[in-house]
């Protein structure tokens, strides 16, 4: 609330302090659904849109904590699954697919080609990633792109496990049906599959399509999953350092890799392949008295994602060269490195960081 002002514009000031609750959750349809309200008896229920709200029953309570709070009252479970349409994309890869519902912008990849688990990206998680940096394509397989490309490209062990695509995207109207918390859709062919709980998905009828026959299968070597986690690897390289406003960047000369760290516990990666062609840091404006504006690798990536340079800021220091010590986990999900004042950062390839307290 403090970082959004038509938040705070609209909401006014908090008038009782957070409260904690277990919130039951109605299913009104695929897309509208009702909660239980912590101070009232009463049901909020939410459009499909996301838009929208209003009481079911009543009037909002008065801003005072009660005593004791109500139990949430007890609706019937709907007795028939309710079937929406929603515009969506799907995309098949060596290793399963992965479908876009427009409603809400959500991705969800599924990994398996008959039946396996799910993985759920809201738009809020992939929507300021760095567009797919990964070009060589090998043949006869496709290069995601757009919100797909976003989560394949940045997250490694979707790629380990996915594999490329053999389709392109495809657009198509999605039926739809909720049944408690899980669904069932339909893909372009007219297999049904039904996700459950969020965490697994089953065909209900069909299978796959096959690869088109031009298509040779290629051998597809995933990150090991037999490696016990935690076991590590040490390793010394040349880096660079530059402070912002609102985080830091570091180059590795080992891999040649651009990692942006915000304050928020996010970070991008860049390769080297998805920087090297971009100009010059392209941005003149004059910093600000005291601050700096980036160069060489950094200067690329900064000056051309707006992203980034939006996120971060201004440099508050010059680039520093240093050596940068790393502890490498050999699971391929994380690793420690330092800093050049001596602080240990944790870093998930995933996109979360946060200083080392150990």
């Amino acid at each position: 609330m403090g970082n959004f002002t038509y938040v705070r514009d609209a909401l006014g000031w908090a008038v009782a302090p957070e409260l904690s609750y277990t919130m039951a959750i109605y299913p009104i349809s695929a897309l509208s659904f009702s909660i239980s309200h912590p101070q009232t008896t009463q049901w909020v229920q939410i459009d499909a849109n996301r838009s929208t709200w209003n009481f079911i029953q009543g009037i909002p309570p008065t801003p005072s904590l009660p005593p004791t709070l109500p139990p949430a009252p007890t609706l019937p479970a709907p007795t028939t699954p309710a079937q929406v349409n929603v515009w969506a994309t799907f995309q098949q890869f060596e290793n399963g697919f992965m479908t876009w519902h427009g409603d809400a912008g959500t991705v969800y990849v599924y990994f398996g080609n008959n039946g396996g688990s799910v993985a759920v990206f809201q738009s809020i998680t992939y929507g300021g990633l760095p567009d797919n940096p990964f070009f060589n394509t090998p043949p006869g397989r496709v290069r995601p792109i757009m919100g797909f490309g976003k989560v394949w490209g940045n997250f490694s062990w979707v790629r380990d496990q996915l594999g490329w695509p053999v389709t392109p995207e495809r657009g198509y109207t999605m039926p739809v049906s909720w049944q408690g918390n899980g669904f069932v859709f339909t893909l372009p062919d007219g297999q049904q599959v039904n996700n459950t709980n969020f965490q697994s998905w089953v065909f209900v009828s069909g299978s796959l399509p096959s690869f088109p026959a031009n298509i040779p299968t290629l051998t597809y070597t995933p990150a090991p999953t037999n490696t016990p986690p935690f076991v590590s690897t040490n390793i010394e390289t040349y880096a660079a350092f530059q402070p912002y406003e609102h985080g830091f960047m570091i180059w590795r000369e080992d891999t040649s890799d651009v990692i942006a760290f915000y304050d928020t516990g996010r970070a991008t990666r860049w390769p080297l392949d998805s920087y090297a062609n971009l100009p010059d840091n392209p941005v003149t404006d004059s910093p600000p008295s005291g601050f700096y504006s980036p160069v060489n690798a950094f200067g690329k990536v900064w000056g051309g994602d707006v992203y980034v340079r939006s996120t971060l800021g201004w440099a508050t220091a010059l680039e520093q060269g240093y050596t940068m010590a790393i502890i490498s986990i050999e699971n391929g999900s994380s690793m420690y490195f330092t800093l050049p004042d001596g602080r240990s950062v944790f870093y998930e390839f995933r996109g979360t960081w946060y200083y080392n307290r150990q």
